[in-house]
């Protein structure tokens, strides 16, 4: 089927006891797309979805790694729920860093148009750390959102999506579905910045190509799950492919009446306090979202 599946991809728990993250290569050519019924209908439950999105569970997965002989490399794993309808979200997850390195927990959510994520804690100058107060930044979405646009760059790439070839059967929350692939340049989106696209999130991906991957229940064709991958190459394990140096994968679980999918939508969101923000952002997480 071209590639590894996305739901064997990452074997990666909150624990990080096992990382094995298969993103597909964004950059390899797309089988040409298919007329088949099912491919035409996932491109209009994804357009569908577009003009009333609603809750969804989310995952994030980041792997970076450095250009060296003993290379560095950072995962950061975040799950949780979000409604894209009124851009909120709400993450929990961990980061870790490799090769003796730490692991620590790791929060973000997102309201009234701000992004709050968590700042791994620093040590004392005696070696200890402030682990029972956790530190914010905080970043406004429309920092990283096109001109003339209310939504995230991935909306409009989601918009451009234009034919998709199927990529075969697969498995979303226990229930059969149909996978079905496309790829979209980010570069030649438009009203996608060229300015947005030197971000160091693109820069570390090495590319602006971004593969798609739209699943439709296999009884129903409703879209229950909805996947864009960009970065490292089929295996993202500590080695630098090309240019890139780091790959991402963010997964939509899609909740509808009638789907397998089970979401629960963000519970009220309490912003923290004035007194626990410190100055910084994360440029990086917020060009991930959807909103």
């Amino acid at each position: 089927m071209g590639k590894r599946r996305a739901t064997s991809a990452l074997a990666v728990v909150l624990g990080f006891t096992v990382l094995t993250v298969c993103l597909s290569h964004a950059s390899a050519s797309p089988s040409p797309a298919t007329s088949d019924t099912g491919a035409v209908n996932a491109l209009a439950k994804l357009r569908g979805w577009l003009e009333k999105p609603g809750p969804a569970n989310i995952n994030i997965y980041s792997f970076e790694t450095s250009r060296s002989v003993n290379p560095v490399s950072t995962a950061l794993q975040l799950s949780g729920a979000t409604d894209v309808g009124t851009g909120t979200v709400q993450l929990i997850g961990q980061q870790r860093v490799f090769g003796g390195g730490s692991t620590t927990p790791a929060e973000a959510l997102a309201v009234d148009g701000m992004l709050y994520s968590t700042v791994e804690p620093k040590g004392d100058s005696d070696g200890s750390t402030d682990n029972d107060v956790t530190k914010w930044t905080s970043t406004p979405l429309r920092s990283v959102r096109p001109t003339a646009s209310r939504h995230s760059i991935w909306w409009l790439a989601l918009q451009a999506l234009s034919t998709v070839h199927l990529d075969g059967g697969s498995v979303v929350s226990t229930k059969g579905a149909t996978e079905f692939t496309g790829t979209v340049n980010l570069a030649k989106v438009p009203g996608i910045p060229a300015s947005f696209l030197k971000a160091p999130l693109f820069q570390k991906a090495g590319t602006t190509l971004v593969a798609f991957d739209l699943y439709t229940d296999a009884s129903t064709g409703a879209l229950v799950r909805l996947t864009y991958r960009f970065g490292l190459g089929a295996s993202v394990d500590s080695t630098a492919v090309g240019q890139s140096t780091a790959g991402y994968q963010v997964d939509l679980y899609i909740w509808s009446l009638g789907s397998p999918v089970l979401a629960t939508a963000p519970t009220p969101i309490k912003i923290p306090e004035a007194k626990y923000l410190v100055p910084g952002g994360n440029g990086d997480l917020c060009r991930l979202l959807l909103f």
